[in-house]
C-alpha cells in the first residue's frame, strides 16, 4: 500500500505538470536536445522547491508559483 503524496510534492509537481510544455517550448526553441532539456526540468523543479521550502506553508507559496518565476 503507497501512501498519499505530502502536501510540499503534490503542490511541485503541479507546478512543473502545469509549465512544463511552456519549459520545454523555450528549450527546443533554444535547439537543446532531449537530454538538455530533461536537465532544464529537473533545475527548475529543483530551484521551485529549494526556493518555496517545504512544509504546508511551501506547498502554497509553490502553488501561487507565476509563469514568470518558472
Amino acid at each position: 500500500m503507497t501512501s498519499p503524496p505530502d502536501p510540499p510534492f503534490a503542490a511541485l509537481e503541479a507546478v512543473i505538470a502545469d509549465f512544463a510544455e511552456m519549459v520545454r517550448r523555450v528549450a527546443w526553441r533554444h535547439r537543446l536536445v532531449d537530454a538538455d532539456v530533461d536537465e532544464v526540468m529537473q533545475e527548475v523543479r529543483i530551484r521551485l522547491w529549494r526556493s518555496h521550502g517545504t512544509g504546508v506553508e511551501g506547498s502554497e507559496q509553490i502553488q501561487r508559483a507565476p509563469a514568470s518565476y518558472v
